[in-house]
């Protein structure tokens, strides 16, 4: 799958409902968009801690933000029916920052009140706050894919196996953290694997194959069962969440690779796929082309 990052940010102002419908336009299976908490309590999509000219978000009411930073709902709605990676911005330095994990929680509440378990990932480079998302969601009886996004210089190995002891069902790492032994040993987990930022063709193509020639189950995190599970569709029940209602959300898969068709499933037990499931790109149309898609 292809996720535009912050939308079509080449040809439209990023995180706005004109890069979101550009997405769409240039062929991604999906958007990539950052939430953050306005003063009031609003859902608002922007990257940065502050809007330039304006001030930090977290200390503004939602009324006195630009009209090009939408609110959330917004948001969705200008993306249709492509699949959105909701990234989570309230990091530990950051003005407004709450240790008690609020935005988490009004993304988990804001996605199970309107029934998008199906088409959402919630990820955060804080795995405290995905712990604070799934809870929230498990608490109304569904269950959400969260992914939790690494930097290129951390120990994704490590990443993998803390995920798996945690309940959450999607690794985000950077692309140079991405290897075939990696994205095997995910895939035989049943974790899906995004690989973000990428823009260059001839990468894309490298990730599109990675795992292929690892083997199944090569360098698999400890206490991995082999084939688990249908590689983390979106709410699927097999493999949800503890606690969570079977079969929640249970539409679209998206453990299916790059450049498959979105919604296509896994298949169970399927162990090592070839290549990432998904990544997040500056320019879907290259990315698509790339492909042959």
């Amino acid at each position: 799958m292809i996720f535009a990052h912050r939308g079509a940010s080449r040809v439209a102002r990023e995180n706005t409902v004109e890069a979101f419908r550009s997405a769409r336009r240039l062929g991604a299976d999906g958007v990539e968009l950052d939430v953050r908490r306005s003063a009031d309590g609003a859902l608002v999509v922007h990257h940065d801690v502050a809007v330039e000219g304006v001030g930090p978000i977290a200390s503004l009411p939602r009324a006195d933000l630009p009209p090009h930073v939408p609110l959330l709902a917004v948001a969705i709605e200008a993306c249709g029916d492509l699949i959105v990676n909701i990234e989570l911005k309230d990091l530990p330095g950051e003005p407004g920052y709450d240790p008690g994990y609020p935005l988490a929680r009004l993304v988990a509440q804001f996605v199970v009140e309107r029934a998008l378990e199906g088409r959402i990932i919630v990820s955060s480079f804080d795995l405290l706050a995905l712990d604070a998302a799934q809870d929230t969601a498990v608490d109304g009886g569904s269950a959400l894919l969260t992914g939790w996004v690494t930097p290129r210089w951390f120990d994704q190995a490590d990443a993998l196996r803390t995920l798996l002891g945690r309940g959450h069902r999607a690794l985000h790492p950077h692309h140079e953290g991405v290897t075939d032994t990696l994205v095997a040993a995910a895939h035989e987990a049943g974790i899906t694997v995004t690989a973000w930022t990428v823009d260059d063709p001839r990468r894309i193509r490298q990730l599109a194959g990675a795992g292929a020639g690892a083997g199944a189950g090569a360098g698999a995190a400890p206490g991995a069962t082999a084939g688990a599970g249908a590689a983390a569709g979106i709410g699927t029940g097999a493999g949800a969440v503890p606690g969570a209602t079977a079969g929640a959300g249970a539409a679209a898969g998206i453990g299916t690779g790059v450049g498959a068709a979105p919604g296509a499933g896994a298949a169970p037990g399927a162990g090592a796929r070839d290549g990432v499931d998904a990544i997040i790109t500056n320019v879907p149309d290259v990315a698509r082309a790339a492909l042959g898609a």
